[in-house]
């Protein structure tokens, strides 16, 4: 999958790049900034799962405890938006937010509401958090910037693999980009100027 994503974004915007990921998507920077190489200039990972194998004992379990009340149908949008709102990981509720749920859905003709995000998609991705990249995090020679919520389950493991890279502490929840949207902006903006990318 990297290399396929790193080959898409050669193509359309050819140069150097600053690959960045959050979740499950951090462990996929690194495989596409590692896999860039030369064309990396730098890494963000927002409260990412790490390079390092990363097991779950139940992934079904885990699947339906993180995405409860967003993996089945709603008859209609609105019934789809009230429900969510309710959900920590779209807290704080914002336009933005709204916009970003709205694209992890697809409405059908009738008007029900059908997740993109399917129990299966879920257990895939999550089985996946064991796969091992921890050589390709050590070949990334970029400047690593690593954003965590309190109480990550994550950023000790960060801490290993890139111990030069720059590390945030952030208020808010597991999706920080939702959560805190101004303290994620204002980390990479400074990040970014300091490192002069």
């Amino acid at each position: 999958m990297a290399r396929d994503i790193v080959a898409a974004v050669r193509a359309r915007w050819p140069g150097a790049h600053i690959w960045g990921g959050h979740s499950w998507g951090g462990k996929l920077a690194v495989a596409a900034a590692a896999t860039d190489s030369d064309g990396t200039r730098g890494l963000i990972l927002v409260d990412a799962v790490p390079a390092s194998p990363y097991r779950i004992g139940d992934p079904a379990g885990v699947v339906e405890s993180l995405f409860a009340g967003e993996l089945d149908p709603w008859p209609t949008l609105d019934s789809a938006l009230v429900s969510v709102r309710q959900l920590p990981q779209y807290a704080p509720w914002t336009p933005e937010v709204e916009l970003a749920f709205r694209r992890a859905v697809a409405v059908q003709r009738d008007g029900r509401v059908i997740p993109l995000l399917s129990r299966a998609k879920g257990i895939a991705i999550l089985q996946s958090l064991a796969t091992d990249l921890t050589q390709s995090a050590a070949a990334i020679r970029s400047p690593v910037l690593v954003l965590s919520a309190p109480h990550s389950f994550f950023e000790q493991a960060q801490h290993a693999l890139f111990p030069t890279a720059a590390f945030v502490s952030l208020a808010g929840n597991h999706w920080l980009q939702i959560s805190n949207v101004g303290g994620v902006s204002s980390a990479v903006l400074t990040w970014l100027t300091g490192n002069r990318l």
